[in-house]
């Protein structure tokens, strides 16, 4: 399978997957609120990004190491069977890994103790999810190292089923009165079985690659992976302090109960913004492989074609959303729940700016400046938290999406664009120009879904249908020469051509 056909059936697995979870959460949420209250609810999410920051004591060790995989099938052709030394670069890799062991659980014991005593309906929630991390943690390896091998369509195939899984315990359980223990234990079994599957599949379908036992590692070579990782984590640490400290700012300075509505109002943004990351996500390894594959050459019209599929993507649920955000919050949960219309604006600027930033990361990290990534990463990380604590004081939960785009658009973006120019041999005018064309459009077309809804807002499911579809078919017409011409119309044009091709043919049978 190609590179393309590759990211293509792993974004197209995770579209499945994001389309049940958004019907899901249509039904589940008011169900959930009902039962376990505003506050409690607004807990739960500040309570995730906590074990964001715990599972960061890997030190960016099996981040590098899905990047090294990826780089070894690249120079091994794609096929993994040539990669001679897999099996040292796993063992090395997980004794690494279990050497971290001690510093999880010293993370785990603090993140729990200094856990608020007003929050005490999370404690025991959240003594579950830690130690199912702490069980967890080694298996995480076979994942990262199928996601090196790109096996995309299995690792597709099992979230699905994690989901499903995952979706039908919280239920059962919330319906049973477990209240938030419910969410902590259908989060945990979900993550057993998506690391255990992971390693199921290592172990059939791979299983040279875990026969080299754990061989022993000096320092000099744990000071290497460690070194090489340090930069990511700072990365990483940087990212889930812009982008996932804002519920827990709003809990802390205004309280559990102010989280609800901006969640509330937040949802379709946060239902529908890993659609544009999954095809950064299943890009990555691809990309890296290409990089040392002797077709680095390509690599300036790949990122090019890249950004702009997921700034198209993004911009199109931007559009939606400015249209029907407020009568669906009114369908779904009532008017009490809606943030307001500026709320809004700013939560899918702040999405927009997110994507554009995230997609020229990952360019970067293809090319191995992990180590400008993290820093420009951590600046803008700890401006975007001030800036958060801030604002949010001054302006409510509105802060905190304004806080994350003006450091972005001032500091982060300018800084990242640079440096991308410079590994890929262009100008930063060309990485800019490459999306002016995008900007401009998309400026007229949410000014106009603003307009639109002063004057109607759409509050039934059919009209919420019609409003949503309405704006998908305007923003077709308008963004298509974007999506068939330059870069990314090398990847659009030829499964364009068979699609219609395809359907023709099944036109033209008779019966």
């Amino acid at each position: 399978m190609s590179r393309t056909s590759r990211v293509l059936a792993s974004v197209s697995l995770g579209y499945v997957q994001l389309a049940l979870s958004m019907l899901f959460g249509l039904w589940f949420t008011p169900v959930l609120l009902h039962r376990i209250g505003s506050s409690d609810f607004g807990l739960w999410a500040a309570g995730m990004p906590i074990l964001v920051y715990v599972a960061l004591v890997d030190f960016g060790v099996l981040t590098i190491f899905q990047r090294d995989v990826a780089f070894a099938l690249g120079e091994a052709q794609g096929e993994p069977a040539n990669i001679v030394l897999l099996p040292s670069m796993v063992g090395a890799t997980l004794r690494l890994v279990l050497l971290q062991m001690p510093f999880l659980l010293a993370a785990v014991v603090i993140a729990w103790v200094c856990l608020p005593a007003r929050w005490n309906a999370l404690h025991i929630p959240l003594a579950i999810t830690l130690s199912c991390l702490v069980v967890t943690f080694p298996f995480r390896l076979y994942h990262a190292l199928l996601a090196g091998l790109q096996e995309l369509r299995f690792l597709g195939t099992l979230s699905i089923v994690t989901w499903g899984l995952g979706a039908v315990a919280s239920a059962t359980l919330v319906f049973a009165g477990c209240r938030l223990n419910a969410l902590a234990i259908s989060w945990s079994m979900s993550q057993l079985v998506m690391y255990g599957g992971c390693f199921l599949r290592v172990r059939s379908r791979f299983p040279r690659a875990i026969a080299g036992g754990l061989p022993p590692l000096t320092r000099t070579e744990a000071k290497a992976k460690l070194g090489k990782g340090f930069w990511v984590i700072v990365s990483q640490v940087a990212v889930t302090m812009a982008a996932g400290t804002d519920l827990v700012v709003i809990a802390a300075r205004l309280g559990p109960s102010m989280v609800t509505p901006y969640t509330i109002t937040d949802k379709l943004v946060t239902m529908a913004n890993n659609l544009p990351l999954m095809i950064l996500a299943a890009a990555q390894p691809a990309l890296s492989e290409l990089s040392t594959s002797g077709a680095r050459e390509r690599l300036s019209n790949v990122c090019f074609g890249l950004t702009r599929a997921v700034l198209l993507v993004s911009g199109l649920i931007a559009t939606v959303v400015v249209i029907v955000d407020q009568g669906f919050v009114d369908w779904w949960i009532g008017p009490s729940e809606f943030g307001g219309r500026a709320l809004v604006f700013l939560l899918v600027a702040d999405m927009l700016t997110g994507h554009w930033t995230a997609a020229t990361i990952y360019a970067l990290f293809s090319f191995g400046n992990e180590r400008l990534i993290s820093v420009i990463s951590v600046t803008g990380g700890i401006l975007t938290l001030g800036a958060t604590i801030l604002l949010v004081g001054r302006l409510g939960p509105m802060g905190a999406p304004l806080a994350a785009i003006i450091v972005r658009a001032l500091v982060t973006l300018p800084v990242l664009l640079s440096a991308t120019s410079r590994a890929i041999g262009g100008q930063v005018g060309s990485l800019l120009w490459s999306v002016i064309s995008l900007f401009w459009r998309l400026c007229l077309l949410l000014g106009a879904g603003v307009l639109a809804t002063r004057s109607w807002i759409p509050r039934t499911v059919l009209q919420l249908s019609v409003a949503g579809t309405a704006a998908v078919l305007v923003y077709a017409v308008v963004m298509s020469p974007l999506a068939f011409s330059g870069p990314l119309g090398v990847y659009t044009r030829p499964r364009f051509i068979a699609l219609r091709r395809w359907l023709g043919r099944g036109l033209a049978r008779p019966g």
